[in-house]
């Protein structure tokens, strides 16, 4: 389907009031909040019922924005949340491809008969969707809502609030546009968003500047005393267990972005975080320049994402395996090569 034939489709759907659910991907990030928040105040404003779940909690830092107190987070909600979702009649998934990316969730979405609405920027989407507005040029889901949004022609309903989160998500997903900028129509975007009225500043502040001091302690640890570099693979890597992050009065959301600091250094070119939590352990993956970390994580990790930046994760808890088996797959995949 060409993507003017799927804006057909989805503003005949959106013709009269609808009630919608919208998901995100586990462990929200910047873009993902973002992205359901301010498609949120969008539909919102047209007059649908509209219900956005979370599979997980979010980080404190993403927690001022524009409607936040109606996320409903699954885990601590699930039959609320089961009821909404086999009420709805659209579902929008964003910033995520694949029913498996928001856990138990994708159960109850892979098995329900809403029309589902992707939007995202993720290569290779599941194919279970209705509507697909995908587009791995696009630096993030939050830009790629707002392309999607103006198509619909209905700009009266694009007010300060989405444009918000929307601006939010951007600046989130390329690291305030040092990472992940495909083409110029990101800058283009991000200009029309600003016209909206936002305060680029205080937003860059409250998602840059808004840890604790706990979390710069742990950033400090982290680089003093669990940076590994490894010259022969132009790679390093750091290892963070369960009770290291509790010594630090550890917060969700409190390493992130700590995967794209040994990028900074010199003649490295891959950067993983590996981190051990109460169910599995998580793989942060970066790179810089034609080292496929999105190849990386799914060959070796269960994983997946973008070229320059993807995750993956071992369900067995033992953060020794965990650097053993990083460090075999490094070898074989040698991104020196």
């Amino acid at each position: 389907m060409t993507f003017n034939t799927e804006i057909a489709k989805l503003k005949t759907l959106l013709l009269s009031p609808k009630q919608i659910t919208l998901l995100t991907h586990i462990n929200p990030d910047g873009d993902a909040i973002g992205s359901i928040l301010g498609l949120y105040k969008f539909l919102t404003n047209m007059g649908h019922t509209v219900s956005p779940i979370v599979p997980n909690n979010y980080p404190a830092f993403l927690k001022w924005m524009p409607n936040g107190e109606k996320i409903i987070i699954y885990n601590n909600h699930v039959e609320k949340s089961k009821k909404i979702i086999a009420k709805a009649d659209l579902i929008f998934c964003l910033d995520f491809n694949d029913p498996v990316r928001i856990g138990e969730i994708g159960e109850n979405l892979k098995n329900n008969n809403a029309v589902k609405i992707l939007i995202d920027h993720h290569p290779m989407p599941n194919p279970i969707f209705d509507i697909i507005f995908s587009d791995t040029m696009v630096s993030s889901a939050a830009e790629k809502i707002y392309i999607v949004i103006k198509e619909l022609n209905v700009p009266q309903f694009i007010d300060k609030q989405v444009a918000e989160c929307l601006f939010t998500g951007i600046i989130a997903d390329t690291g305030s546009f040092s990472f992940g900028v495909k083409n110029s129509d990101v800058f283009r975007n991000a200009a029309e968003i600003m016209d909206y009225g936002i305060n680029k500043e205080a937003i860059t502040r409250r998602l840059m500047d808004n840890h604790t001091h706990n979390r710069l302690k742990l950033l400090g640890y982290c680089l003093s005393s669990k940076l590994v570099v490894l010259p022969e693979y132009k790679a390093a890597y750091i290892c963070l267990t369960e009770n290291e992050k509790a010594k630090f009065d550890y917060q969700i959301g409190d390493s992130e972005g700590f995967v794209n600091t040994a990028l900074s250094i010199s003649n490295v070119i891959f950067s993983t975080f590996i981190m051990e939590t109460d169910t599995l352990i998580k793989y942060s993956f970066r790179s810089k320049g034609n080292f496929d970390v999105n190849q990386f994580a799914r060959t070796y990790f269960n994983g997946g994402g973008h070229k320059n930046a993807s995750g993956g994760r071992i369900f067995k808890k033992n953060i020794e395996l965990a650097e053993n088996k990083f460090l075999t797959a490094l070898s074989e995949y040698n991104p020196n090569k």
